[in-house]
């Protein structure tokens, strides 16, 4: 159920892998659902009458808005033929406990992936309930880690938590990264380059941090000369309370989290 952007990008990377499932998507405006099965090679319900709903499926694939779980659940309870044996959500906020109560009382596997997923270098967090069956859990667990690192999670809360990080970090981080973008395009510099040279500062950066043992308060101390441009930078946003800042927005996105 929902064919967005996070449905893409977890997806999307094991396109080869899948061919061995049959997945069926779907969407109430079609269009997205017959985008994404057309690039999965997977199949589309063209509809509430799509003949394909009478098929026993396996297990379910969440990936809607939390706003829309009841009437999701209200829908597939009325359209499944049986029930299945087990759901997979990647829907933000909505713990194993909501989703069972509004749609059936089987296993839940909660998944978390962020956008990078959809190149290969994103983290996907996951979450099972207790009853949700080993083989079944390493199997997805495989398939994931073919292209991007995944974290289990054996508390839910905690899970919840690193949402607003592990999930929505790259969302902050495009955000510094327009901000840079944009002091370039002042310079004079065209859309291309600025976009490009941020790209680089960026990636270099991580590829620095990913290769080095150092911690990233020594690898920034290595990039800080006494009396120089960083160190005064760096002095800007302290006083600033640049980590304050940040502490915060991550706090709002746990409580949105909670009220989603």
């Amino acid at each position: 159920m929902g064919a967005g952007n996070m449905a893409s990008a977890l997806l999307k990377p094991l396109k080869k892998e899948l061919l061995s499932f049959n997945l069926f998507f779907y969407t109430p405006s079609i269009k997205r659902a017959k985008s994404l099965a057309s690039e999965l090679d997977q199949v589309a319900l063209e509809g509430e009458e799509d003949p394909n709903w009478k098929v026993d499926f396996d297990g379910l694939f969440l990936t809607h808005k939390p706003q829309q779980l009841q009437q999701v659940g209200e829908f597939l309870k009325k359209k499944l033929k049986s029930e299945p044996n087990y759901i997979i959500s990647i829907i933000a906020g909505k713990s194993v406990s909501d989703i069972q109560a509004n749609l059936y009382s089987i296993p839940v596997l909660r998944l978390m992936p962020n956008t990078p997923c959809l190149v290969g270098k994103g983290i996907i967090s996951e979450f099972a309930s207790f009853n949700f069956e080993n083989k079944l859990k390493n199997t997805f667990h495989y398939l994931f880690s073919c292209y991007s690192k995944v974290v289990t999670f054996l508390d839910e809360g905690t899970f919840d938590k690193a949402t607003p990080i592990l999930g929505s970090g790259p969302g902050v981080l495009f955000e510094f990264a327009n901000i840079f973008y944009h002091e370039l395009l002042m310079l004079g510099l065209s859309q291309d380059l600025s976009k490009s040279l941020v790209s680089e500062l960026f990636k270099g950066s991580f590829d620095l941090a990913t290769a080095s043992e150092k911690s990233f308060v020594d690898q920034r101390d290595a990039v800080t000369s006494k009396g120089g441009i960083t160190e005064r930078m760096l002095e800007v946003l302290k006083e600033k309370n640049i980590s304050g800042i940040i502490k915060e927005a991550i706090d709002e996105g746990r409580l949105r989290g909670e009220l989603l």
